[in-house]
Formats: C-alpha cells, sequence, structure tokens
C-alpha cells in the first residue's frame, strides 16, 4: 500500500501546489485497482446480464453483487469466478483499465 505524508507548506507558492497536486495524482493512478465486471452468457448471446461488480487490488479483489446484495472480499479474481460462476452459462470478464485510460488522456 503506498502511504503519503502531507505537510502543509504556509508558502501557498502556486508552482508547489501544482507539483503537489500532480504528487497525489501520481501516487492515486499507481494505487488505483483494476475494475472489472462480471457477466454471464446464457445459451445465446443475447442472454447476457451483469452479475457483478469488482476491484482487484494489490493483495485482494473486492466484489458486489449487481443489484448490491451480495458483497464479498476476496484473495483472488479467480474467487470471484468461481463464486459467481453458473453451471449453465459461461462466465466473462469485462477489464475497464483501457476506458479509464481514455477518460484520463
Amino acid at each position: 500500500m503506498t502511504s503519503l505524508a502531507l505537510v502543509i507548506d504556509p508558502s501557498n507558492d502556486p508552482a508547489e501546489e501544482v507539483d503537489f497536486a500532480e504528487r497525489l495524482r501520481q501516487i492515486a493512478v499507481e494505487a488505483s485497482p483494476r475494475l472489472f465486471a462480471v457477466l454471464s452468457e446464457h445459451t445465446d448471446r443475447d442472454g447476457v446480464s451483469l452479475v457483478a461488480w469488482g476491484m482487484e487490488f494489490a493483495d485482494h479483489v473486492e466484489a458486489v453483487s449487481s443489484d448490491g446484495s451480495h458483497r464479498m472480499s476476496l484473495r483472488s479474481v479467480e474467487r470471484v469466478r468461481f463464486m459467481y460462476a453458473d453451471p449453465e452459462a459461461i462466465t466473462h470478464f469485462v477489464w475497464f483499465d483501457a476506458f479509464v485510460a481514455e477518460v484520463t488522456e
């Protein structure tokens, strides 16, 4: 986990504030979890449903069902796949890394 000690500088130099804001952004980006969606594909491709949302951190994964009724903290994405597996469907993961990069640049 990345930690940050905040030091208040009474000089309020705008250039330092911009530099500090950029350092904060870099820390947040480096520590940000990977966002993903879990979807189930049933017998036909029209039968796809959103099952859960998740965030993959460096040391664990958080997942919440799409209806908000179940929340889990797990060791890996594979555990999420296992927990949301449906023997009558194919489980898909959609990762949002590329979408986030487009938005922030």
